[in-house]
């Protein structure tokens, strides 16, 4: 797939904004530092304009009607693979973190409205969350297993 058709399918799944930005600045990997020296002189307001998908240098996550998309820069081996359900998936982030930075990660995901608050309930509970091995799919309703023991 080519890189407009990609972009213009990006743009028009979400109504996302594409943008052109002269100087976008550059995150200094491994610190909290941001080279910004070309914004002190302009203000953010000057360096962007909202443009064609042909001229863009940027997606956005913000979206033509004042809400965000999530568009994540995840410096780390990530996978998406969809589920058995059409349309959904399964996010594999390849990053260790504490069962307490998880648990607020997972939190703030279901208050966004990205994950399904049942499901993290259910993941608090069990204190890890599971996810249906690729090809594995869900048994129809009265082959359920019951959950109590």
């Amino acid at each position: 797939m080519g890189v407009q058709k990609l972009a213009t399918q990006v743009r028009d799944l979400c109504r996302r904004g594409v943008w052109y930005v002269e100087d976008i600045g550059s995150y200094v990997p491994g610190t909290d530092t941001v080279d910004n020296e070309q914004r002190t002189h302009m203000g953010w307001e000057d360096q962007h304009r909202l443009v064609s998908t042909s001229s863009a240098n940027l997606v956005g996550s913000l979206c033509m009607n004042g809400k965000h998309a999530p568009c994540l820069d995840i410096d780390f081996p990530a996978r998406l693979v969809p589920s058995s359900t059409e349309g959904h998936f399964h996010l594999y982030l390849d990053r260790e973190i504490s069962w307490e930075k998880y648990a607020g990660l997972i939190r703030a995901m279901a208050e966004a409205g990205i994950l399904e608050k049942g499901y993290v309930q259910q993941s608090l509970k069990r204190g890890q969350s599971f996810l249906r091995r690729p090809g594995v799919t869900k048994q129809p309703e009265k082959a359920k297993l019951s959950t109590h023991y």
